[in-house]
């Protein structure tokens, strides 16, 4: 947390300034405004900004869920995998059933590839809203990087089958039925890869090696 008095970098349990002495925890009739720029600099894609406006909100409300899982959102678009870690499993610890705190914190593992442990934080996540899609795609991600191909495929075929439209999930099968040697799985995958985005090139170049075939 930096001093708003002289500038200089704290840790953020601080109370008081290392250097000036100055108080550092934000006054509550500042905690509104605080938000509002938070928010702001989050809608503006400035997740520095959003993470020093978050790391003295945590100060005047140290308690708050909302609040820690905003500061590691900030810390993960930062690529402060972590600190940004830390701040989501205290979250999941007071709210096991927070869907979007167990993704992120997969998000983090993922990044640091920590397979098994971003396998699980998916399973969480989805455990907790079976609906999350963005869970499903990260599981599907993480499970074919283990190399477990018949499970990461039941995974994003359930995703197609939840969100028909959602186009990615179609190029993971086609990658996967390839690489299985599913051939007319994989040219079906492509296919509506390229039906729903006749401009993606890769889906293209898959379809022809396949039709060489």
């Amino acid at each position: 947390m930096k001093c708003p008095q002289c500038g200089v970098e704290n840790p953020d349990a601080s109370r008081f300034c290392k250097d000036c002495g100055a108080q550092l925890k934000m006054p509550m009739s500042d905690v509104g405004a605080a938000f509002e720029r938070a928010f702001h600099a989050e809608m503006q894609g400035d997740p520095a900004a959003a993470l020093e406006e978050f790391k003295r909100l945590l100060q005047a409300k140290p308690r708050s869920v909302e609040v820690t899982y905003r500061l590691g959102r900030a810390r993960l678009a930062l690529g402060q995998l972590e600190n940004a870690a830390e701040c989501f499993r205290s979250v999941v610890e007071r709210q096991p059933k927070f869907a979007y705190a167990h993704l992120r914190l997969a998000d983090c593992y993922y990044d640091k590839c920590q397979m098994d442990l971003a396998i699980q934080s998916y399973r969480n996540a989805l455990a907790a809203n079976p609906q999350c899609l963005p869970a499903m795609l990260g599981l599907g991600r993480a499970l074919m990087h283990m190399a477990h191909m018949g499970e990461a495929i039941g995974v994003f075929k359930t995703a197609v089958e939840k969100s028909p439209d959602c186009t990615i999930a179609y190029y993971y099968l086609g990658l996967m039925y390839k690489g299985e040697r599913m051939l007319e799985e994989a040219i079906a995958a492509f296919e509506k890869v390229a039906e729903q985005n006749p401009n993606d090139a890769s889906s293209h170049y898959h379809l022809g090696t396949l039709f060489r075939r």
